[in-house]
């Protein structure tokens, strides 16, 4: 007989994370801005589990999603514990072991983790800056059509990461290429962006139309680069 002892996750445990997964990926595939959805996340699990104060700890959570990870190799799962790896939900945070995690995520084709690999490359975190390696993770996103990541590669373009990888300067036209994606999947920060973009005439004609079209749409979104954009055209 083994002496193998195994350990079970509990299924009100099973439950959170699942739940927690779910609105992790939500978020995600909304296409929010790269910093935003981290706060709103994070917030959000913290809040999910006041409720559950003397049942279950963050520790036990982190350490379930762990078993599960080795269990089923999952981008999903693997990108919830990169996620709370980096910001030290039920674990110290580990910003390399994050990226680490991004990266097994990334290389299994998975469009989340490859923007936040670029992120990660693009912004030197758990890894020294490599603008060329930013510039693979976030096409490769943006190709499969994430929206965050083809604003990445936008603004990649648009700040001329390209300038370091290729000795040339910024591509405005690039840039509203792949702003023009993000932004026709409902990016707010895109259509922003874009506003701008077309305001000034950086990689386009200058087109006050679509520059308030664009302003309008992230507007309705809550985007305040937006509003602060439109707000200045109206008194212009």
């Amino acid at each position: 007989m083994s002496n193998t002892t195994h350990t079970f996750i509990t299924e009100p445990t099973k439950d959170i994370i699942v739940t927690l997964l779910q609105e992790i990926l939500e978020l995600y595939k909304k296409g929010c801005d790269h910093w935003e959805p981290d706060r709103k996340i994070l917030n959000r699990v913290r809040e999910h589990y006041r409720s559950y104060q003397g049942q279950i700890n963050e520790q036990s959570i982190y350490n379930s999603l762990s078993q599960i990870v080795a269990e089923d190799n999952t981008p999903a799962h693997i990108n919830l514990q990169a996620f709370l790896t980096r910001w030290g939900f039920g674990t110290i945070p580990d910003i390399k072991k994050a990226f680490q995690l991004f990266h097994h995520s990334a290389v299994l084709g998975d469009p989340v983790a490859q923007s936040e690999l670029g992120y990660f490359y693009n912004n030197e975190l758990g890894i020294t800056r490599n603008r060329e390696m930013a510039h693979k993770w976030y096409s490769q996103s943006a190709k499969q059509g994430y929206p965050l990541g083809q604003s990445n590669l936008a603004y990649w373009y648009l700040c001329g990461g390209n300038k370091v990888a290729a000795g040339e300067k910024s591509n405005g036209k690039k840039a509203v290429y792949w702003y023009l994606k993000a932004a026709d999947a409902g990016l707010a920060s895109a259509e922003a962006r874009l506003g701008l973009l077309f305001q000034k005439g950086i990689g386009t004609m200058k087109d006050k139309h679509e520059a308030l079209r664009y302003y309008r749409k992230a507007v309705v979104q809550k985007n305040e680069n937006a509003r602060i954009g439109l707000e200045w055209m109206m008194m212009h």
